[in-house]
């Protein structure tokens, strides 16, 4: 035998797409006593990763608008800060 094949993980082992779907059926009949809880755990990924897209795109707006053409005053700079903690903080509560 050839010192590789017995380092093999067998996580590196593909699954076939078939038993895929089995495992992911049996695993439906546990999660199903527990629906709305996963609902809320789907709704909140699907909240954050709106969230992460959002806030660089905020970050690029105010760079872009504000900074670039020197016109942030300290209120727009608090406001850009408060807005990007904000969105930070509610990623971490979500």
């Amino acid at each position: 035998m050839n010192n590789e094949e017995n380092q093999e993980s067998v996580w590196a082992k593909a699954i076939p797409f078939k038993e895929q779907v089995a495992i992911f059926k049996r695993l439906m009949k546990f999660v199903k006593k527990f629906k709305f809880e996963m609902i809320i755990a789907l709704v909140g990924a699907f909240i954050v990763s709106i969230i992460n897209i959002l806030l660089p795109r905020g970050l690029q707006y105010f760079l872009d608008v504000f900074l670039l053409h020197q016109s942030a005053t300290v209120q727009v700079i608090l406001f850009a800060g408060f807005l990007y903690a904000l969105g930070s903080i509610l990623k971490a509560v979500i």
